[in-house]
């Protein structure tokens, strides 16, 4: 069939069925669009009520919350970081180190943060990785880290230096 005889009906229904195709997809794309940011905005919540849970000090209760977004959002370094704290405190240290490890890895500019290097130097403490822990450690102390932080990273330093002596 020649384009060129295609009646002005034919040209219309043409014209309309495309029409239709698009207007269709514009709301398609906008239903599953607005699906997508309210998931999103779930898991938004949900990870802020997890780290709320961490700062009360319920850490149970704050893995329960965080464990599935973890799985979800593997790529995510502020959950690793968070569900970090949650292995960390159930004395999973060699999990909470691959945690901490990934998240590193996903945000270099983790090596700048006196509070992570703290945290990933005392996990490495804890699996009797000490030459790792004390560059960390030490790392930390150069950025100036709270009165607090900086207390407990000297105290796992001089515990590193007694076990280096021996």
């Amino acid at each position: 069939m020649d384009i060129r005889n295609i009646s002005d009906s034919q040209r219309n229904i043409v014209f309309i069925g495309l029409l239709l195709i698009i207007v269709i997809g514009v709301f398609l794309t906008n239903y599953l669009g607005n699906k997508q940011d309210q998931i999103f905005q779930e898991d938004t919540n949900q990870y802020k009520y997890g780290l709320y849970l961490l700062k009360e000090k319920k850490i149970t209760e704050a893995g329960q919350v965080l464990k599935p977004l973890v799985v979800k959002y593997n790529d995510n370094h502020e959950i690793l970081r968070a569900y970090s704290i949650v292995q960390q405190y159930d004395r999973n240290y060699e999990e909470a180190a691959i945690s901490l490890q990934k998240a590193q890895e996903l945000n270099n500019f983790l090596i700048k943060d006196p509070t992570f290097l703290a945290q990933y130097g005392e996990v490495l403490y804890m699996i009797k990785d000490y030459k790792k822990a004390k560059v960390y450690l030490e790392e930390a102390v150069k950025l100036n880290p709270d009165k607090d932080i900086l207390e407990a990273v000297n105290k796992l330093l001089y515990q590193i230096e007694m076990i280096e002596k021996k």
